[in-house]
């Protein structure tokens, strides 16, 4: 109602959240799917090291106390969530939204085709863009043409995918954004991390809602792209200043796993951060 001074006073805010959530699956085995972001391609002369360590882990050819309980044969699908050509942009910042390419971006592009079309023969790639990936920066993002990934192209294990990217695997509905829609709540409001932006999202029932005001978006018509109509199993964000982590319920009772996602390989650092998640699927048994 309406106060002194044209002032309105509230007296409740209710949250969509969410819509229906699908009823989980059981399970025989344990399959999982690896998060990684920020792969950042564009130094992969000097974290070679760090993307070879992810490689043989992801190939099981690694031994020691961190890897004992991990079955390399029970991953099924790998999801690059953003900024894997470059994770951080050296231009001078303006409104001009094309993508300028240096030749550490072309020479990136190629090191991360070479290196999907490796990890695609053992295992599926979805390949999310990021912020400063080369395709459109407006959201929701198109996908990185393939065109530009001419080795990876060419195995049916490998796709890329839109950012926002909802999939369906193992029975289980995975919805998640590289990034930008947190690091935008973060620099406009007064929470504290990540997890707590993220969560806030879900709570909301919206991915982005700082879209279009200080994030650039396609101009829409009708419905709009970054509702979450259907309650995800898993809700993920790539490209975070930490790796989190939580299984929380919404107010009809479903579960759902946030996970924030770190970046992956930094510069410039004493030594470079590396980062994985790998979320074995049959914990979402309720």
């Amino acid at each position: 109602h309406i106060l002194e001074q044209g002032r309105f006073h509230v007296d409740e805010i209710l949250f969509y959240e969410s819509g229906p959530q699908k009823p989980l699956k059981s399970l025989d085995n344990s399959p999982c799917i690896v998060l990684v972001s920020g792969l950042n391609m564009t130094h992969a002369d000097n974290l070679h090291l760090p993307l070879e360590v992810f490689q043989q882990w992801l190939f099981g050819n690694l031994w020691g106390e961190e890897c004992k309980d991990f079955d390399p044969s029970s991953v099924v699908r790998v999801i690059l969530a953003g900024n894997s050509v470059k994770n951080e942009d050296n231009r001078v910042e303006s409104l001009d939204l094309e993508q300028q390419a240096t030749a550490d971006d072309i020479n990136g592009v190629k090191f991360l085709d070479q290196f999907i079309a490796e990890i695609s023969q053992s295992v599926h790639v979805d390949i999310m863009p990021g912020e400063f990936d080369p395709t459109s920066s407006l959201l929701p993002q198109p996908p990185i043409h393939m065109l530009l990934l001419p080795k990876s192209s060419q195995l049916k294990s490998c796709q890329s995918v839109p950012n926002p990217y909802a999939c369906e695997i193992a029975g289980r509905s995975i919805l998640g954004m590289s990034g930008q829609n947190i690091d935008d709540i973060l620099r406009y409001s007064q929470i504290p991390d990540a997890l707590s932006a993220l969560k806030a999202t879900f709570k909301w029932g919206h991915i982005v809602p700082t879209c279009p005001d200080t994030k650039f978006a396609y101009p829409i018509l009708g419905k709009d792209p970054f509702v979450i109509d259907d309650c995800p199993h898993v809700y993920f964000a790539g490209n975070c200043p930490e790796y989190q982590t939580e299984l929380i319920k919404d107010s009809a009772g479903r579960q759902i796993r946030l996970i924030c996602v770190y970046l992956m390989l930094q510069l410039p650092k004493n030594k470079p951060n590396h980062h994985k998640h790998s979320q074995t699927i049959k914990q979402f048994k309720r």
